[in-house]
């Protein structure tokens, strides 16, 4: 329901809760109708039940000049809705009067729409000028994709369920701390180039496109095991201490290994387990595996790996992981002794797997 809406309709919901509270038991409601049967007020106190309202019992005891709805006198009714407000009490607009009354919107309502598609989701509510506008009745119509040859619905995404969260209208949107793709759609890539990992999406005038609807479909969710050989992205994770997670918190059942994420162990490629070790001083094992009095410590790229697993269930993404403790950004300088460190220890870890060249 739109906010002016729900202004207007709280005097109505509140006015009986006041009365209620202020004035003698008893007082009726200034626009209550007159029962059309007796049959309506079965406990004889007067008072009926009709159309799913209250109404009086004309000649009973709640009926009087205070409780019978009356007509207004002058145009007192704004918003046309066929009742107006008249020496503090309700009145009824002559039902003649009232098919010829042309509503007028009170003070502070939205303004009335200029153009026709200022509406695309149908609600009755546009937006021009940068300010909402009310659609003319039987103005409005059902929302429709726009109808775009060059643009696409990612199949690979879950549907957004509002345009706002792709405010850049490329498509692509943020809900619930992950992707969606928005009605908009996504640009096709003019060439495979501008997807060099080759998986369906890709970078082209500084926003994402997709190579092809077959490329960026869902693949369905391999059984089985797997092997290096199946790896897809490699990524290396390199920082300070949050790199290394020293004395971060394990929790069994939140950090089970995924059956598609690798790390690079002193072990070689294995099936990432935060009991292995990955880094310097035994991270993030902390030499529990065959220990059952130790526990290991947790890791970001652990759940980085998890997370792209989820995201592309045809991905099988593996990580290397090199940490520097305190150490300043010179310290990663491209001549330095840290960063031949890394690069021998990727050189390495890709000479393992002869189908990946980069990470």
């Amino acid at each position: 329901m739109p906010i002016r809406s729900v202004v207007q309709a709280l005097p109505v919901l509140l006015l009986p809760a006041i009365l209620a509270l202020s004035l003698p038991f008893g007082f009726a409601n200034a626009a209550t109708p007159v029962c059309e049967s007796p049959a309506s007020d079965p406990d004889g106190d007067c008072w009926g039940w009709e159309n799913k309202a209250s109404c009086i019992v004309a000649g009973g005891s709640a009926d009087s000049d205070t409780t019978r709805e009356v007509i207004c006198q002058t145009e007192s009714d704004p918003d046309g809705d066929g009742w107006g407000w008249e020496n503090n009490r309700s009145c009824r607009m002559d039902r003649a009067a009232a098919v010829v009354k042309e509503p007028v919107a009170p003070a502070g309502a939205h303004p009335q729409c200029r153009r026709s598609d200022s509406d695309p989701d149908g609600d009755g509510y546009g937006w021009e000028n940068g300010a909402s506008c009310s659609m003319a009745a039987g103005v409005s119509k059902p929302h429709q994709a726009p109808i775009d040859t060059g643009r696409m619905i990612s199949p690979r995404l879950q549907r957004c369920t509002s345009k706002r969260s792709d405010h850049d209208r490329d498509g692509l949107g943020w809900e619930n701390n992950d992707l969606c793709a928005s009605e908009a759609g996504i640009t096709r890539c003019d060439t495979t180039t501008a997807d060099p990992d080759g998986d369906g999406f890709g970078i082209q005038a500084g926003k994402t496109c997709i190579v092809s609807e077959s490329v960026a479909a869902v693949a369905p969710e391999r059984s089985g095991s797997f092997s290096p050989a199946d790896i897809t992205d490699v990524v290396l994770v390199t920082g300070q201490s949050n790199v290394l997670g020293s004395m971060t918190a394990y929790n069994a059942q939140l950090d089970q290994p995924h059956k598609r994420v690798f790390a690079w162990t002193s072990e070689g490629w294995q099936q990432a387990d935060l009991h292995q070790v990955w880094d310097r001083n035994g991270h993030p094992g902390n030499f529990s595996q065959g220990d059952s009095s130790r526990q290991p410590y947790n890791n970001f790229a652990f759940h980085f790996g998890r997370e792209l697993a989820r995201l592309g269930p045809e991905r099988v993404p593996a990580f290397i992981v090199a940490s520097a403790p305190g150490k300043g950004i010179a310290h990663w300088d491209r001549d330095g002794s840290f960063y031949r460190e890394v690069s021998e220890k990727v050189s390495l870890a890709l000479r393992a797997l002869p189908h990946r060249s980069h990470i």
